[in-house]
């Protein structure tokens, strides 16, 4: 009699990498309040730091959850490439903005 093949694990690469693309977007949005505020220059720049350190660590993580949980069997690849463009969108932007900015 044939053995079954032992059922693929449930993985959750995809549901961590969308909360890592959401909490980058929350904080890069953070980042742009931030520069609104009218506050002192040392707690600007302390909220600054902050903010973009998580955004920018947040972000490649969750791409890259992102990509290991779109190859993963048992995992939600619909999720997985929903994080992973929502990581991309906000550094395709940010760089667009970049190059313009040398375009007279």
């Amino acid at each position: 009699m044939p053995q079954r093949p032992a059922p693929i694990r449930r993985t959750y690469f995809g549901i961590a990498a969308l909360a890592l693309a959401i909490l980058s977007a929350l904080f890069l949005i953070a980042f742009f309040a931030i520069s609104q505020l009218n506050i002192s220059p040392s707690t600007f720049s302390f909220w600054s730091n902050l903010t973009l350190l998580i955004s920018c660590s947040s972000a490649p993580l969750g791409f890259i959850l992102g990509i290991v949980g779109y190859r993963k069997p048992g995992d939600s690849k619909t999720l997985a490439s929903i994080a992973s463009v929502l990581s991309f969108l906000p550094f395709l932007i940010l760089f667009l903005q970049f190059a313009l900015s040398f375009i007279p």
